[in-house]
């Protein structure tokens, strides 16, 4: 028996991908990162770039530069949110400038003041950061003696099943049928 041998691909013959080629840029980098810096989301740099979000998805799958460069301007985003959150669970410090006088003795006198910590931002902060001992959903498990296992035995199991039947057997009686659904089968 002969096996025929599959001839290589004509390329030719290969299926269009369809779509138009893309627009990507080396010089989007810089500005990918930028944007990120500020808290863009990939919907935002496409319509910065003027593609879709599937396209920036696609672009950072094929450029990795591109996605080094999303990774760091998101990085440097989270970690300043990080420390102000943190600033303001545990109180900080933070100088002012205050006007004093009226008319031609005006004098500015610059003030040193405290903020007080923020108890909804040290909520937040345990809780994500130590949901083990944080979290509000208690994690409550069931066992048997000393630990182990719930057993279920067939004398349970009967007595369940033998008062399913009984109220089964209640309600045909109080409503008048023999079990059947009507079609005598």
């Amino acid at each position: 028996m002969a096996f025929d041998v599959p001839a290589e691909p004509d390329p030719s013959n290969e299926p269009n991908r369809g779509g138009r080629p893309t627009d990507y840029d080396a010089s989007y980098d810089a500005q990918a990162e930028m944007l990120c810096k500020l808290g863009a989301t990939n919907e935002e740099l496409g319509e910065f770039f003027g593609v879709t979000r599937q396209t920036i998805d696609n672009w950072m799958n094929r450029h990795e530069k591109f996605f080094d460069a999303i990774k760091r301007g998101r990085l440097v985003a989270d970690m300043e949110v990080a420390q102000s959150l943190y600033k303001r669970a545990t109180g900080f410090e933070y100088t002012t400038d205050k006007i004093i006088g009226k008319g031609d003795s005006v004098r500015v006198e610059t003030l040193t003041l405290f903020s007080e910590p923020d108890t909804t931002a040290q909520i937040f902060w345990l809780k994500n950061r130590r949901p083990d001992r944080w979290r509000d959903k208690t994690h409550n498990e069931q066992s048997g003696p000393n630990g182990g296992p719930i057993e279920v035995t067939h004398t349970n199991l009967d007595a369940v099943l033998g008062r399913v039947a009984g109220i089964a057997a209640r309600i045909r009686e109080t409503s008048g049928t023999d079990g059947t659904d009507g079609q005598g089968s």
